[in-house]
């Protein structure tokens, strides 16, 4: 994130105003220059909020009626002195409305930001065509509902969501995003503002994880998101360390008809517990890249009951960390249970070890697999088959 955030710090129109007459003109009447905003906790270190919230505006007001892209990371950075701001504490400001004390808190003038970028009743958030909200501190509940606030207007233009540890609130964010094709987003609990299925959404990534050494977990966030994501064509699920928080009950009669690609990764089985009954009939490419914690084996035999009548390609990579003798082997019979009962496999890439137990099954056995063309090797990096 750091690094994404200098790469842009360096390209920001206001830095080049200086170097010539006409390269003033030119960057003073593009409008499309001034559409990227960058809101930063490493500049706020630096400049202070009145510098940033003057560029804000500036940048609002030079892009005229064009589409903004928006990035709002207030990143903790270890390595330098605290964000400039006071802890939040909800009875604290009630104490100081008491005793007349207009000053805000430093941490809700940083938060104020949030509401600049958004504009008046939703005003400018109906420009935003592409959005990254990462906060990597630890707010509480009521800290994040005024936090959000500004959010619950419609962006009927917003293309791209990515949410880093930074939950809606209670009323979900975005009353209306229509066109929004790509979600990207950790366990911090999210809830978009409508109930129904995005129609138009094309690739949505659920990560469960850490920022800068904060957790987030899954929570509630899975079941409400997934519902809004039935008509997403590919879906990424990484779940990093498994935690019992994870834990979750697909319903079976949640379906994705149109979902093409799935890649699940880490230990899934804590998050998935019914996921053969998940009705997915146009998935043509399945990537498992399963963890320490996971059942292999159960799993395995539960996918193998999966009604997947288009599945052409298959990844598959079983991590058994902690266990020295521990091998592919012991879950043999669970991988030629779940790879015989998918006859239109075309493509199975894994590891050696699994390329050679393909190989010996379509020796010995001459109905296994009958349409599989190709069994590629994953690199030790996942990248090259």
């Amino acid at each position: 994130m750091k690094r994404f955030v200098n790469n842009l710090r360096g390209s920001l129109p206001s830095d080049f105003l200086l170097v010539c007459r006409q390269w003033t003109h030119v960057i003073l009447h593009s409008p499309r220059q001034w559409t990227t905003i960058l809101v930063d906790g490493w500049t706020i270190r630096e400049q202070g909020i009145k510098v940033v919230l003057a560029k804000i505006k500036a940048h609002l007001r030079r892009s005229g009626s064009e589409p903004l892209n928006v990035i709002y990371a207030t990143i903790d950075d270890p390595s330098l002195p605290p964000l400039e701001r006071e802890d939040f504490n909800f009875y604290q400001v009630i104490i100081q409305r008491r005793k007349n004390k207009r000053k805000p808190s430093r941490l809700k003038q940083v938060g104020d930001l949030l509401s600049v970028l958004a504009g008046r009743d939703g005003k400018e958030l109906q420009r935003w065509r592409s959005c990254i909200l990462a906060w990597s501190a630890e707010p509480g509940w009521t800290e994040c509902w005024w936090m959000s606030s500004c959010l619950h207007e419609p962006a009927p233009l917003l293309e791209s969501l990515c949410f880093w540890n930074f939950t809606s609130g209670e009323q979900g964010v975005f009353s209306e995003a229509p066109v929004l094709k790509r979600l990207v987003t950790t366990g911090y609990y999210l809830q978009l503002g409508t109930d129904a299925p995005l129609p138009c959404i094309e690739s949505a990534d659920l990560i469960e994880g850490t920022l800068d050494s904060h957790y987030y977990s899954f929570g509630r966030m899975s079941n409400d998101l997934l519902h809004q994501l039935l008509e997403v064509r590919s879906l990424n699920i990484l779940v990093l360390n498994g935690s019992l928080f994870s834990y979750m009950d697909i319903e079976p009669t949640l379906d994705f008809p149109n979902l093409i690609n799935l890649r699940l990764e880490g230990d899934i089985t804590l998050l998935f517990s019914l996921l053969w009954e998940v009705q997915m009939p146009r998935l043509s490419s399945l990537t498992l890249r399963l963890g320490s914690k996971t059942g292999h084996g159960a799993l395995l035999h539960q996918l193998a009951l999966a009604d997947w009548p288009e599945l052409s390609r298959l990844d598959l990579d079983l991590i058994k960390a902690g266990d020295s003798q521990w091998t592919l082997g012991k879950v043999e019979s669970s991988v030629r249970l779940m790879l015989s009962t998918k006859e239109t496999l075309r493509t199975v890439v894994g590891t050696a070890e699994l390329e050679e137990m393909v190989k010996r099954w379509k020796r010995t056995i001459p109905s296994f697999l009958p349409r599989l063309d190709t069994i590629g090797v994953r690199d030790r990096l996942g990248l090259n088959e």
